[in-house]
Parts: C-alpha cells; sequence; structure tokens
C-alpha cells in the first residue's frame, strides 16, 4: 500500500462531503460571522486543524498532524497523519444563534490515515544483541471523540477533547535494513488514543 492510496481514501471522502455540503457551506457564511476556524492542539505537536461550519449544528474539519525525531531505538522515528472529522454540536439552537461560530459541547466521529516509519530493537542474548528491525506501517481507521469548544466575540478559540479509535487496514513492512530479524510490532498500532488542548482563530 502506496503513502499515496492512504491519503486517497481520506481525500476522496473530503471532496464528496464538501460537495453534498456545498449549498450548506454558502449559508454557513450568512449564518456565521466567522465560519472558518484555524487551531492547533498543545498536546500534539506539530499539529493543524481548519474547521468550516455547515449549519447550526454542523462542521466539517480536516487536521493534520507531523512529527520527525531523530533516530531512536523503540521510539517513533517519523509519522504523518491526515484527518477527516464531522462535528456535531448539541447546544440549542438559541445559544448556537447567538454566537460568532458553533460553539459548545460537540460529537466528532473521524476517519484517519497514518504513515508511520520506527525503530525497534529486537531483543538482547546470543545472536541477537544490536539487531534493529525497521518498521514502516500505513494505516486507515476510525474512531470518535467528545469535547468542547468556545469561542469569543474577538474570535479566539479553546476546544478540550478526547476520544478513541482504531486502525482495521494496516500495511506493515519490515525494510530488513539493519538485519535479518522482525520485531512483533504490537498491538498498539491498532489503537488511536486522542486527546487535545487547542486553541485557534474564528474568522
Amino acid at each position: 500500500m502506496s503513502l499515496f492510496s492512504v491519503y486517497r481514501i481520506p481525500l476522496a471522502c473530503a471532496g464528496l462531503l464538501i460537495g453534498l455540503a456545498g449549498a450548506e457551506a454558502q449559508d454557513a457564511t450568512r449564518l456565521w460571522s466567522r465560519p472558518n476556524l484555524l487551531k492547533t492542539n498543545l498536546l500534539a505537536p506539530v499539529s493543524l486543524f481548519y474547521e468550516r461550519a455547515l449549519s447550526r449544528r454542523s462542521a466539517i474539519r480536516f487536521s493534520s498532524r507531523w512529527l520527525k525525531l531523530p533516530q531512536g531505538y523503540g521510539e517513533d522515528k517519523a509519522f504523518v497523519n491526515a484527518t477527516l472529522e464531522g462535528k456535531i454540536y448539541t447546544a440549542s439552537l438559541t445559544r448556537l444563534a447567538a454566537k460568532a461560530h458553533p460553539t459548545g459541547i460537540f460529537i466528532n466521529p473521524y476517519l484517519k490515515a497514518r504513515s508511520m516509519q520506527y525503530v525497534q530493537r529486537v531483543g538482547y542474548g546470543t545472536n541477537k544483541t544490536g539487531d534493529l528491525d525497521e518498521i514502516k506501517v500505513n494505516s486507515i481507521g476510525l474512531g470518535l471523540t467528545i469535547g468542547y469548544q468556545w469561542v469569543s466575540r474577538r474570535g479566539f478559540v479553546i476546544e478540550l477533547f478526547n476520544g478513541a479509535g482504531a486502525f482495521p487496514i494496516q500495511d506493515v513492512q519490515h525494510t530488513l535494513r539493519y538485519g535479518t530479524v522482525i520485531a512483533d510490532v504490537g498491538d498498539y498500532l491498532n489503537l488511536d488514543i486522542r486527546s487535545g488542548i487547542s486553541l485557534g482563530y474564528a474568522f
């Protein structure tokens, strides 16, 4: 599975949702004085979120996170995430209508593509000392988060959220760059834990 293939599904879904929501997106310009929003998650550097209000209760969001660490053993070496999210706000319409952008408690289903590359030490002992395994994993998963978003009259944004998901579609490759011993990739690659304290600006 190529990196392009990993991101093709979320990007295709994004195009479909944006196309179907075109009329709502135009209406959002009239419903909201600040329909667009940019944020970053302080708990997940480096990350960027773009959110677009679609209706009184809904918004669509695209987010990306990327990180490259110095080569280490047992640590992520490099990864990039791309996530398509749909936010549903639960506040009353009267309260929502009084804001510049959707605010309050929200439910957030998401679809995520992830590409990760890391190096893992493969045990110790006779014939194993110093053996390393470089692993590349391309994954597609889905999940759900719940959170709260606050938007000030001047457009400043604070968002708190927490949730989890899973990666049922995975392509795992061992490059055998450092030897012929293959490591156990572990079940943690199937899980996706999402927590955040985000700051941003609505416009």
